[in-house]
């Protein structure tokens, strides 16, 4: 395949500057016809060129054929974040309005019953992103999936970075699963609370004292939900939310410091708050710059900051930093 036979002419155009195209298939043993596809692909690559002058050829350094060919694209992959970003800012506007109608219309009974799951899923990260003081969650599930714990990490790493307290009542079952205790040890350093109980009677959360939804148990296949948005029953459900959080035991031991960060984006961290830059981060683990900059971008979305100053601040509050 020419693929094959591309890094073979490199090193031949590499090692003889100016190297014709009859002095490659002398050396390479392949015909002129052959070669010139595979120069073609190098200079596609921008590895190589050929002189107009002299119908020689020269290799160019990888890097920078990389910055030529990859730049424009990255650049395209930017403006396109960018429009999700705009769509997403508008779609959200709409889901307010969407969210404020359904609440009007039954506001003079106090609540509403909802059936459609998407429906269910939509009012719960609405009322996520809009909660400003507290969210409460009783969870009596025995583990929790690999999509809810991904889902839960995104909305709630951005809430707890707004301030927005979380206590969470588990089940002791989950004491022992896997993924539970790794969404505990992620969001218990950015201010997240859990609690464990022998019995929790029905998933239910409550959003700022002003909206609580009830799972909805009319079969074991309901994936239902009741809205209150009356605020005397929402408190019934705080009080009797305070009552078991009282008789919960904290999931995590008094001796246990959880920090979701690998050893390497520890050390990236320490630098970061010594205020070493990316580059030298970089050098100094040995690492490329784009990883080292992945590594900042995650630990500041678990941070849910938003300058490096907040992030330091932020993990020195968890005790992220040695």
């Amino acid at each position: 395949m020419v693929a094959s036979r591309l890094p073979d002419l490199y090193a031949a155009v590499l090692a003889a500057p100016g190297i014709t195209l009859a002095e490659l298939a002398a050396t390479t043993g392949l015909s002129e016809a052959q070669l010139s596809q595979d120069l073609a692909s190098l200079e596609g690559l921008r590895l190589a060129s050929c002189s107009p002058a002299t119908q020689g050829y020269l290799a160019h350094s990888p890097s920078v054929a990389l910055s030529t060919v990859v730049s424009p694209l990255e650049a395209q992959v930017e403006e396109l974040q960018d429009q999700i970003a705009r769509r997403r800012a508008e779609i959200a506007v709409m889901a307010r309005v969407f969210r404020d109608v359904r609440l009007a219309s039954d506001s003079s009974l106090g609540f509403e019953i909802i059936s459609n799951p998407r429906q269910v899923s939509e009012v719960l990260q609405e009322a996520a992103r809009r909660a400003q003081r507290r969210v409460l969650i009783c969870q009596p599930l025995s583990e929790i999936t690999d999509n809810s714990i991904d889902r839960s990490t995104t909305i709630d790493t951005e809430l707890l970075g707004r301030g927005v307290a979380r206590q969470t009542l588990l089940s002791t079952r989950t004491l022992e699963d896997r993924r539970t205790q790794h969404l505990v040890r992620t969001l218990s350093p950015l201010g997240a609370e859990f609690r464990t109980i022998d019995f929790l009677p029905t998933l239910f959360m409550i959003f700022d004292d002003d909206l609580a939804v009830i799972q909805r148990n009319d079969s074991p296949a309901d994936v239902g939900a009741i809205l209150l948005t009356d605020r005397s029953l929402v408190r019934i459900f705080s009080g009797f939310f305070s009552y078991l959080w009282e008789e919960g035991a904290d999931f995590l031991g008094p001796g246990e410091a959880p920090n979701p960060l690998s050893p390497t984006q520890r050390s990236v961290l320490s630098a970061m708050a010594a205020g070493v830059a990316d580059e030298a981060i970089a050098r100094r683990l040995n690492i490329s710059v784009r990883t080292c900059r992945r590594h900042i971008a995650k630990i500041m979305a678990l941070l849910g900051a938003e300058s490096r100053f907040q992030a330091g601040v932020r993990a020195a509050n968890a005790g992220w930093l040695d």
